[in-house]
């Protein structure tokens, strides 16, 4: 899995290369893209790749939406095939909800053969926050997601984090 960056720098494109044990590529020489993008105000990191035990290719990373001025991160995940780079699912499963500002998204290994965990920090503004407070100047907290390899997820609306991380 590799980035591949735009002549301005903003991270344009995800895209995976299969090789042979001998090192010969075996789809095509550019690779394939993994996510579809050419705008160079969406920048894409904290790509991660796993097996899924099926001969496909999980695939997880953020993408921030850099169009206004505030940070509009999402979390994706997208599965290609072992064989071809084909896609699995036609569109990647967004993974939090919110758009706020996050960042360091950690993937455990495959567990029990059924699911990830996936951890992020996220400054999203919770209930007891204080409403007039820069989002920016918000604790980062740590969120996590159980993703099963049909990409459905468990508790989806609101991820699940540490009460102790709450700012009180």
């Amino acid at each position: 899995l590799r980035r591949e960056t735009s002549f301005g720098g903003s991270h344009c494109r995800l895209m995976l290369q299969k090789l042979s044990m001998s090192g010969e590529l075996l789809w095509d020489a550019e690779g394939v893209r993994v996510y579809p993008n050419d705008d160079s105000d969406i920048i894409l990191g904290y790509e991660n790749i796993s097996d899924d035990g099926e001969g496909n290719i999980a695939v997880f990373f953020m993408k921030n939406d850099k169009t206004t001025d505030e940070d509009r991160v999402s979390n994706l995940f997208t599965k290609v095939s072992k064989e071809n780079g084909s896609p699995v699912f036609e569109t990647p499963v967004v993974l939090s909800p919110s758009n706020d500002n996050r960042a360091n998204m950690k993937v455990s290994q495959l567990v029990n053969g059924e699911y990830w965990i996936t951890m992020w920090e996220d400054k999203r503004m919770l209930a007891g926050d204080n409403p007039d407070v820069d989002p920016t100047e918000l604790p980062s907290r740590l969120y996590m997601q159980r993703i099963y390899k049909d990409g459905s997820l468990d508790n989806e609306e609101n991820n699940i984090t540490k009460p102790q991380n709450k700012k009180v």
